[in-house]
């Protein structure tokens, strides 16, 4: 890691943030954007862009995305000629590039007056948005958008056979014959990917076991964290359900194909994002009533176990490149972009406002009911956003684990074993930059 040269670059945005209005006023400037063109598309990107423009006219914004921008974004920066700001996209390795030196801190920025309030920039981002994206003190990245993962239900067909939705354990376990009974399966989470299971299955029944700080030392490496009675317990609570209670073929499925299978009546829940209604928007059958659902609770009395998975949309997640050539301006139009003056555009883009009290404005009933889980929980946690990109090693062992788990190949004891082997390997290597994580609430 280029420590001297991060220290640096705190040095150059200090200068840079106190300049900005200056260089805005004297002389012409162009900007380039680069994002990641994903379910939000690339229009409300060009609007902010060109709203930003009518305030400052001697600036000139070129926004341009793809589904795959890393490729041409990687080749950029290898040559030392990135553009102004990015979003990168889920293909391209964020804290490689801040290790390296390759982007400018924001604290500065974060702590100056925000665009249309009379709070600092950072004071209004919903609690848990930036925390991920925090190392050695300094905050780098940026997240438009915010995700909930919970689960999902159609409403429609809760309604018509009177199910009541569970709010404990034991009214989970009571309601699964009574779905079986007609036809359907209970629960499901995609096969093929071993993702969406450990984030809206096993870790958040750690949680509701063990309380949110189970989670968060397991997220810290802390000794003895993944091989705990929360996890233990969680992986079997699973390992049973998913070999007795998910529908057949379900392990052959990705997200796309297991969410059809739910709007098709087959499936009553489904663990799933807060963007799924977008997502599967050219196959939604129009009867269907899709509502979010809080994960029940397991009654442990533990501190904050009714926490909801929620951080940023990691694929379009923005930061600012060293070796852009206006880094102050890009800045300030980063800035621009998640105030609340252009939150209509995100909302436009369907995405969900990664800043404060905008909940009450997504048009969506179905997404406006997943950001309410979060907004109505004690606490919020982020796996995604932290060891999940943080240390990919232990994820993969996680999202294996989780496979041969779930297939009967393992027991929740060996399961439990294995992520802590893991997580020791990773503390203990030194070539390994480690985090800390704070959840924010």
């Amino acid at each position: 890691m280029k420590r001297n040269f991060l220290a640096s670059m705190v040095v150059m945005l200090v200068a840079g943030v106190l300049f900005t209005g200056n260089v805005l006023a004297q002389k012409k400037i162009n900007i380039e954007v680069a994002v990641f063109f994903g379910a939000s598309g690339l229009e409300w990107t060009e609007n902010i862009a060109q709203n930003y423009e009518k305030l400052h006219s001697n600036v000139k914004i070129k926004v341009w995305g793809d589904a795959r921008v890393w490729e041409k974004l990687q080749p950029r920066f290898a040559a030392g000629n990135p553009p102004d700001l990015v979003a990168p996209g889920w293909g391209f390795n964020h804290w490689a590039a801040i290790y390296e030196g390759q982007a400018v801190p924001l604290d500065v920025a974060l702590d100056s007056q925000a665009y249309g309030q009379d709070i600092s920039w950072r004071e209004t981002f919903i609690p848990g948005m930036l925390e991920p994206m925090e190392y050695q003190g300094h905050t780098w990245m940026i997240p438009p958008f915010r995700f909930v993962f919970m689960w999902w239900r159609d409403a429609a067909v809760w309604e018509k056979y009177g199910w009541k939705v569970p709010e404990t354990k034991d009214e989970l376990l009571a309601l699964i014959p009574k779905i079986e009974g007609i036809g359907m399966a209970p629960l499901v989470a995609e096969g093929t990917y071993d993702m969406y299971g450990p984030w809206g299955m096993l870790f958040p029944t750690v949680i509701r076991i063990g309380g949110l700080q189970a989670m968060v030392d397991a997220i810290n490496l802390v000794p003895g964290a993944w091989n705990s009675k929360p996890f233990i317990e969680s992986a079997r609570f699973w390992q049973e359900m998913a070999l007795n209670h998910f529908p057949k073929g379900w392990r052959g499925m990705d997200h796309t194909q297991s969410q059809i299978e739910f709007l098709l009546g087959k499936i009553a829940m489904i663990a799933g994002h807060s963007i799924l209604e977008h997502e599967m928007r050219e196959v939604l059958p129009p009867k269907v009533k899709m509502r979010a659902m809080a994960i029940p609770s397991w009654g442990s009395g533990k501190p904050n176990a009714m926490a909801t998975h929620m951080g940023s949309e990691q694929p379009s997640v923005f930061f600012v490149p060293s070796a852009g050539e206006h880094p102050e301006i890009a800045t300030d139009l980063l800035k621009f972009i998640t105030s609340l003056g252009q939150v209509q555009e995100i909302l436009d883009g369907h995405g969900i406002p990664a800043i404060k009290g905008v909940t009450g404005r997504i048009p969506s009933d179905a997404a406006r009911s997943a950001a309410k889980i979060a907004d109505d929980a004690p606490a919020t946690w982020d796996w995604r956003n932290t060891a999940g990109v943080w240390y990919p090693t232990l994820w993969e062992t996680v999202r294996n684990g989780w496979d041969r788990l779930t297939a009967g190949e393992v027991s929740p004891e060996e399961f439990a074993a294995m992520m802590e082997t893991k997580a020791a390997e990773v503390r203990e290597n030194d070539d390994v930059p480690k985090h800390v994580y704070k959840v924010g609430y």
